[in-house]
């Protein structure tokens, strides 16, 4: 039998195994190309030993060319199914721009890691420190998408702002890989010795907050977009729920005692929640951030 891609025989025959060898491929991989109908061996004798045409060596070089290129063996056998250079530059100009769209897609992947990867570098620093001692650190600038906390939040009422947040950002095709956390409104320093409980103070003068998810810089027109200027903060790591004021209070009480004055929103950073750790565990790891001037 002759391939009916090459209705030719020569009297420079090589074997399956030459073949193979001279393309670095596989015995089986030539068989598998047979069964195919992809490259078909010029003859195949009594003893079912297939051999091939010399001439044959330009077509299984394009072959693995194109496999190189990651292109299916259904699309291969179209490319060589059709000579007209035309077509063929139509055709690649078709799949260039599909590997354009998987390149663009894996830079966001590649950038969605990054982002997680240095929220977790930021975890592993914190677990080296002192808790109760705070650091300066400067931040480029940022923005967030937010929502205020409903009255008397809890857990859950938390968990279900967060995600009315992450349902916004679905329709933008933006994957929340930067981070989310709470931002918290403070109005005057009387807050400072405000005996409540727990939870955030939403009169006036006290603390208010809500649920923020980081988003790229280059996000616009969102009503509920906030940008958090580039600068230098007062950080505090904590182990503490998101609308927990206790550890805001005592980083405001170190900045007054310091001789710093807070000089907008706090920016309670979730760096771990709750599915990294093996025991149980109800709070989440943070990174409290506040931007501040010298008195």
């Amino acid at each position: 039998p002759r391939s009916t891609l090459f209705p030719y025989t020569t009297l420079f025959r090589s074997s399956i195994s030459s073949m193979a060898k001279l393309h670095s491929l596989s015995r089986q991989t030539l068989i598998h190309y047979d069964h195919i109908d992809l490259f078909k061996p010029v003859e195949v004798d009594e003893k079912g030993y297939r051999y091939y045409s010399r001439a044959q060596i330009p077509f299984l070089r394009k072959i693995v060319f194109l496999k190189s290129l990651g292109l299916s063996l259904d699309s291969i056998k179209e490319v060589l199914s059709n000579t007209n250079p035309k077509k063929i530059l139509e055709f690649y100009s078709a799949y260039k721009t599909k590997v354009n769209q998987q390149i663009a897609e894996l830079n966001d992947v590649r950038e969605a890691l990054n982002q997680q990867i240095a929220i977790l570098n930021d975890a592993v620093d914190g677990y080296e420190m002192n808790l109760t001692e705070p650091f300066i650190k400067y931040y480029p600038l940022r923005k967030v998408i937010y929502q205020e906390f409903p009255d008397n939040v809890t857990k859950e009422k938390l968990h279900l702002t967060l995600m009315s947040l992450w349902r916004q950002l679905e329709p933008l095709r933006i994957r929340p890989a930067a981070g989310f956390g709470t931002i918290l409104t403070l109005g005057t320093k009387e807050c400072l010795g405000c005996e409540s409980s727990n939870t955030a103070c939403e009169s006036d003068g006290r603390f208010k907050s809500g649920s923020c998810i980081f988003v790229p810089v280059n996000t616009e027109n969102l009503d509920n977009l906030i940008t958090i200027p580039a600068g230098e903060y007062i950080c505090l790591y904590k182990f503490g729920m998101p609308y927990d004021i206790s550890d805001a209070q005592y980083l405001l009480q170190w900045m007054n005692d310091n001789n710093y004055e807070l000089t907008g929103n706090i920016i309670d950073v979730c760096l771990l929640d709750t599915t990294f750790y093996q025991q149980d565990r109800t709070e989440d790891f943070c990174l409290l951030q506040a931007p501040f001037k010298r008195k």
